[in-house]
């Protein structure tokens, strides 16, 4: 599994900024704990696509949104990020590093991406386990 370093990004990027997207929503989920971020285009509102988390126990919040017009961008930004070996529809597992109860531990993210008009534009990120 590759590993990777996130850059710490507490704002929001702006829609420009897509290559800022994929740490900035990794980072979430190193601060907010095991979860999920989900994106689809289909569900977009005024122009805009939400990026949503969902934990357990929680409602959902958006924690981001970018303009229809950029949200393909940030797909193939967290594709490449990522390591996806196909760009338009594809999975990856990958880890990072980050402190949780004191340690620096290792976080477990699975992500999968569909960019291909064929089948839609969406996104869904986990942070499935933080090793003890």
């Amino acid at each position: 599994m590759k590993t990777l370093n996130i850059k710490p990004i507490r704002e929001r990027p702006c829609d420009e900024d897509t290559s800022l997207y994929p740490d900035y929503l990794v980072g979430c989920l190193l601060r907010e704990g095991v979860g999920r971020i989900e994106a689809d285009k289909s569900a977009s509102r005024n122009g805009t696509v939400e990026f949503v988390l969902t934990k357990a126990n929680h409602p959902p919040g958006v924690l981001a949104e970018v303009g229809d017009g950029f949200f393909r961008s940030v797909l193939m930004r967290f594709g490449a990020r990522c390591e996806i070996d196909n760009l338009y529809c594809g999975h990856a597992l990958f880890s990072c590093e980050h402190e949780y109860q004191g340690k620096i531990r290792t976080h477990r993210f699975s992500l999968f991406v569909c960019n291909a008009r064929e089948m839609g534009f969406w996104m869904k990120l986990y942070l499935y386990a933080i090793d003890a």
